[in-house]
Order: structure tokens, then C-alpha cells, then sequence
């Protein structure tokens, strides 16, 4: 990758880790309670870009979720204010370069290439959001409970041993979810009893994803890694739990903030993410391959019963 590119993942990167430290365990909470960020055509963004967009957002205090290119603004007939700075996304792009192999024949090196390219809030256009027309983006938003149900995850609700207290927690080998029962969970200063179950949920539901019939992600299918690998370790897959239930979270109408029993696992990353911005962006593309698998799942119950 170009000297360019990776100057941009380091700058988001530190963007984040910023945010860590000046926030601790509650760095998300205020991003997730933007909404989603989302394109022009009215997609929401994904992986990294949500995380870079949240922030912007939040250091600006934008109103908007509505996130276009200069010429996508221009052919909206609007424009961008003077002295705005747009916010770099990354994104996927097909490229088909002609050369000439050993044999001296012309042949297509085509494929796809991640490139970063700047994006504007319409607050920093002069375009009035409301008359702006975009896609229709009605779509059906079942129950959290049915979204849940509707991945075909066997959840239980026991005990560990005998007299012991509920936990919640992903058993790779009885490909199992456990959560403790919904009364045993309380509000916080932030959050609610129901907030905090939910995202509890959807964080183990992030882990299910990781088995080998899924995801097939490192720490859960006990795959042994190099020695310095980060990817195969329990810690790095709690940062794409917790990084996947808080997309989840947000899509679904769901306000939490990060779990202080989570915080260990966030925190001990800020370093190695300042020293390797690569990791960040590991996660965060680990994490939405995970909601995808997800909301696959939704599509396809979606078709069975139609």
C-alpha cells in the first residue's frame, strides 16, 4: 500500500484510540447514539467508515447522517461551504490495468483495490437534507428478539454449576449461546436494564458468528496462530464482539454504551493499535463480516416465509 494510504489508516486510527483514552470504557457510547452514518443513495456505511463518520460527527456536532462525494453534491446542485474538510472513507474499487508479460503479450491484471477518497456532511453543504431525494429506504425491522431468533442460534438459559449465578457466554464446542436471564440485569447511569441485555446478547451473538460453519474467525475455532499474530487471540475476538454489537446495536434502534466488565479487553488494544493501525481496521472488517452473516440471516428467513 502507497505511503498515502497508510498516513490515512494511521490518522484514523489515531482518531480512535484518542477517544479511548479521553473516554475509557464509554468512548462509544455518544457515537452510537448518532444513528448510523450513511451515503447519498441512503447505504448505511460499513466497517471502519462508520467509526470514522461517528467521530467526525460527534467532534463537529453535525446534525446530519447524510454523508456524499464533492460531485455528488454538485450534481445535487448544491455545494459545499467554504473552508469545509472532508472525512476520508475507504472503499472498494475494480481496476483493470493492461501490461505486458515475460512473453512480451499484453495481458489484464484486473481485481479490486481498497482507496480512501473524502466524503462531506450535508451540514457543510448548503443542500437542505429534507428536499434532498433519496431511495426509498423503508425496510422491515423485526423485534430484537425475532432478529435474534431468526439466525437459528441455540440459546440457553442455565446455570454453570449448581447454585452459581446466570453468566452469559458463547461455548464454541456445544456451539451454544448462554445468557443470563433478563431480570438479571440492571440499569446503569446510562443505560437500561433492557439496553444492557441486548447488547450483552448481540455481543455473544457476535461471537457465534466466529464458528467454524460461519466466520470461521481464529480465537473461536482455537486455530494456533504465529507467536506475535494478534488475530487468534480471546482478547482480539472481544474487540470485534464488542465492536459488532455496537453496530448491531445502533442499526437496531439499541442506545448502549461499552460494558465496563469490557473495558479490559478495549483498553489493553490502544497500544498495539498506535503501534499497528492495521489492527483497527482487522477488527473492524472481522466485526461487519460478522453483522453481515447476520442480517443474511434475516434475508433468508425473510424469504421462507414470503
Amino acid at each position: 500500500m502507497n505511503t498515502r494510504n497508510n498516513e490515512i489508516k494511521k490518522n484514523i486510527a489515531k482518531m480512535i484510540t484518542s477517544a479511548m483514552k479521553e473516554n475509557g470504557t464509554d468512548f462509544m457510547q455518544s457515537w452510537i447514539k448518532l444513528g448510523m452514518p450513511k451515503n447519498i443513495r441512503g447505504t448505511n456505511y460499513s466497517s471502519i467508515n462508520i467509526f470514522s463518520l461517528w467521530y467526525e460527527k460527534d467532534q463537529h456536532n453535525y446534525q446530519s447522517n447524510t454523508w456524499a462525494t464533492f460531485n455528488q453534491i454538485k450534481k445535487l446542485g448544491g455545494c459545499v461551504k467554504k473552508g469545509s474538510v472532508g472525512t476520508y472513507v475507504q472503499g472498494w474499487f475494480a481496476y483493470d490495468n493492461k501490461k505486458v508479460n515475460s512473453k512480451g503479450n499484453e495481458v489484464s491484471d484486473a481485481g479490486i483495490a481498497p482507496k480512501f477518497y473524502k466524503v462531506f456532511n450535508l451540514d457543510q453543504t448548503d443542500l437542505d437534507e429534507k428536499k434532498v431525494v433519496l431511495p426509498n429506504e423503508a425496510e422491515t425491522l423485526l423485534a430484537v428478539d425475532e432478529y435474534v431468533k431468526n439466525t437459528g442460534a441455540y440459546i440457553t438459559h442455565e446455570e454453570i454449576f449448581s447454585g452459581q449465578p446466570e453468566a452469559c457466554y458463547y461455548h464454541p464446542l456445544f456451539d451454544k449461546i448462554n445468557m443470563a436471564n433478563k431480570d438479571k440485569f440492571f440499569s446503569t447511569e446510562n443505560t437500561t436494564a433492557t439496553e444492557n441485555y441486548y447488547a450483552v446478547l448481540l455481543h455473544e451473538l457476535t461471537h457465534w458468528t466466529g464458528h467454524s460453519k460461519r466466520c470461521n474467525r481464529d480465537a473461536i475455532t482455537q486455530t494456533v496462530g504465529k507467536k506475535d499474530d494478534y488475530t487468534h487471540t480471546y482478547a482480539f475476538e472481544e474487540l470485534i464482539a464488542e465492536i459488532g454489537s455496537a453496530i448491531q446495536c445502533c442499526t437496531l434502534g439499541i442506545s448502549s454504551g461499552i460494558k465496563p466488565s469490557s473495558a479490559k479487553y478495549l483498553n489493553a488494544w490502544i497500544k498495539r493499535i498506535d503501534d499497528n493501525p492495521q489492527i483497527i481496521f482487522h477488527a473492524c472488517a472481522k466485526a461487519n463480516q460478522a453483522v453481515n452473516f447476520i442480517e443474511k440471516k434475516q434475508y433468508e428467513k425473510l424469504k421462507e416465509v414470503a
